[in-house]
């Protein structure tokens, strides 16, 4: 009987500590799994954009990892904005390895405060072009999991990107080819 209820416990126990965990969040690539969308990918584009989402985090928490998935082998440029400073948290580079897979780079200690309005964006020549079957708008904001999307934001800034995030909103058609894994606190 004694060894029935210490393994109540220890059961009470794991599954409140697995409550309390917080699940590894990566919100913007879920639009290329939504239902009813047509995707047309363009391998090479005429100009290269700079594009992305604006979001805000409900909950504080952490960046674990940056990532893009393209339809192209190379390297991409990939920043993270805080909208309220108008300045780049984070400009790096992530290797897309082969076409249409999703390439990680760990980052360190990127926190997120809860209500400040971030962008993070790709600079290409390449995306995965996202509409909705019916030819509607995407209605923004738009909340997935922790994270508040506001909007899919692009402009033709060259090969390092525009000085500031794209002001461009496009709700018709988006690229969903950048995004990040979040654990909120």
């Amino acid at each position: 009987m004694k060894n029935i209820c210490l393994y109540i416990v220890f059961l009470l126990v794991f599954f409140k500590c697995s409550e309390d965990m917080s699940i590894i969040q990566e919100p913007f690539f879920s639009f290329l799994k939504s239902s009813n969308i047509t995707i047309d990918t363009v391998e090479k584009a005429a100009n290269v954009w700079e594009y992305g989402f604006k979001f805000t985090p409900l909950q504080s928490g952490i960046v674990k990892q940056l990532g893009i998935k393209v339809p192209a082998i190379g390297n991409f440029k990939v920043k993270l904005y805080n909208l309220i400073t108008n300045s780049v948290i984070v400009d790096t580079i992530i290797e897309s390895k082969a076409k249409g897979t999703e390439s990680f780079i760990e980052v360190e200690n990127l926190k997120l405060s809860n209500n400040t309005n971030y962008g993070l964006s790709i600079v290409a020549d390449v995306f995965f072009k996202v509409k909705q079957n019916t030819g509607a708008v995407f209605v923004f904001p738009q909340v997935i999991g922790s994270i508040q999307v506001y909007g899919f934001f692009e402009e033709k800034c060259g090969a390092n990107g525009c000085a500031v995030f794209p002001v461009a909103l496009n709700d018709l058609v988006i690229a969903p080819c950048v995004s990040f894994k979040f654990q909120a606190d």
